[in-house]
Parts: C-alpha cells; structure tokens; sequence
C-alpha cells in the first residue's frame, strides 16, 4: 500500500473517531462526580495561578499528577470553560488513539492489514468512546501510555538512541498523568538490565540507551514542574508515598480477592 493512501486511511479513521465521540457527548453530555473536581481544579489553578493554593481549595488532597489539569488550566486561559478545556481534550486525545494502537500493532505483528484492523476497533470501541467523553485522566493516559509503549517498542526492536529518548519523555508525561504508568519504567529498566545476559544486545549499546533514556525522563519531569510552576522538592515525597501506598493497598486487595 502506498504511503499516501494509508495516510487517507488514517486521516479518515481520525475523523469517523471525532464524529463518534462527539456524537456520543452530544448524546450523553453528563457530568460525573470526579470530572467536576478536576474541571474545578483547571479553573482555581487559572484563577489563583498558583497550583498550592488550588490544592488547599480541596481538603485531603494533598498531591494530584497535574499534567491533565495544567493542559486543561492552559486552555481556560484561552477564555473557555473548564468544562469546554476538559471536554476538548479527551476527545481530541481518544479521537488520536486509533493512530497510536495502529503504530503499536504494526511493530508487533509487522501486518498493516492487523494495524488497520486494530485502529478500526480503537475507533468504534463502546469503552474507548465513553472514556473519550469523560473528564478524567483515563484518556490521556492511554494517550501518552501508549505513546510510550510505541516508542519502547522501537527502540528494543531497532535499538536506536533517539527511541529510548523519546520513551523516556512520554513515560515521565504519563507518570505525571497516572502513577500507574510507572510500570512502564520498570519494564523499561528490567529489559535493559537482562539484555546483555541474553545477548539481546551489547552492553556498550545498553548504556547509551539507558543515559538517554533516564536523561530523558529526569528532564522531562524537571521541565513538567518548571513549566506548571511546581516545587519538585515540595511535592516529591508526597507524590512518592502515594505511589508507594496506592501500590500496598492494592496488592492486599488482591491478596483477599485470591483467598
């Protein structure tokens, strides 16, 4: 197939996506519980310009991945609601999602009749569509996720530097999205450290992939906070015990779900 014809195909699964999600909102344009707070964050953090202050308008939250709420406080500075930013976002992020799963299942099966089969779903799937109507951060996490995961996959496939560069960006940016993300860290860091023992790969190759890829990461969330105006040292542990609680918390749930 040519390239400008996939192109046109892609564009066209893009566009069906948008039309869906936006007649899904259309249809269904209520508001839930937790996509308030996060629109009432998007417009005190506008307000008061401060990401503190916003914080202490919300008892017992004492830490939140800002990511979506700054991309969503940036786009209210454009005049709009924080209900329009939010809503904006996530279907523009779900209306791209097809073109991410296409990527990722053309590096795993090296079929694009397999791609264009697994983006046609991301396009009509009932969850991906609600999701991409909701305010939540579940849509651009599987954004900027799945980014991270295209990414990785080329670079353990082509073992390019610039690949685990770029991983290392969009892990960090979905980290600052969800924490749950930070599986894509450790998955990252096992492949590198097991690689030479099965001689996937040599290890001079291993440690420049691993400077960039942690160079990039570390970067990237210092610039995450430079730009959203954020003490990294004020809220790092806080963000660190979270993650560590939120991963114990779920392991005993587990624990007694299996017994």
């Amino acid at each position: 197939m040519k390239t400008y014809s996939r192109f046109f195909i892609l564009s066209g699964m893009s566009i069906l996506a948008l039309a869906i999600r936006i007649f899904s909102w259309y249809m269904d344009s209520t508001i839930s519980r937790d996509s308030i707070y996060y629109i009432r964050m998007a417009e005190l953090w506008h307000e008061y310009g401060s990401y503190s202050i916003m914080l202490k308008q919300f008892p017992g939250w004492e830490w939140i991945p800002f990511f979506m709420v700054w991309l969503m406080k940036l786009l209210v500075g454009f005049g709009m609601s924080g209900e329009a930013a939010g809503i904006i976002l996530v279907i523009t992020l779900g209306s791209l999602l097809p073109l991410i799963i296409y990527a990722i299942a053309q590096v795993v099966c090296n079929s694009r009749e397999i791609a264009f089969g697994a983006a046609l779903l991301g396009v009509v799937h009932p969850t991906l569509t609600e999701m991409s109507t909701e305010i939540l951060r579940d849509t651009p996490y599987l954004f900027f996720a799945g980014l991270a995961v295209l990414f990785l996959l080329n670079a353990v496939k082509y073992q390019k530097w610039w690949q685990w560069f770029l991983g290392g960006v969009m892990v960090a940016i979905a980290i600052m999205i969800r924490y749950e993300s930070a599986e894509l860290l450790v998955l990252a860091l096992g492949y590198l450290l097991i690689a030479p023992f099965f001689k996937w790969t040599g290890y001079r190759s291993i440690c420049i992939s691993l400077t960039c890829f942690f160079l990039a990461f570390i970067m990237t969330i210092l610039l995450l906070f430079q730009l959203a105006e954020i003490s990294p040292g004020k809220y790092g542990d806080q963000y660190n015990t979270r993650i560590t609680n939120d991963y114990f918390e779920m392991f005993k749930r587990n624990l007694v779900d299996n017994d």
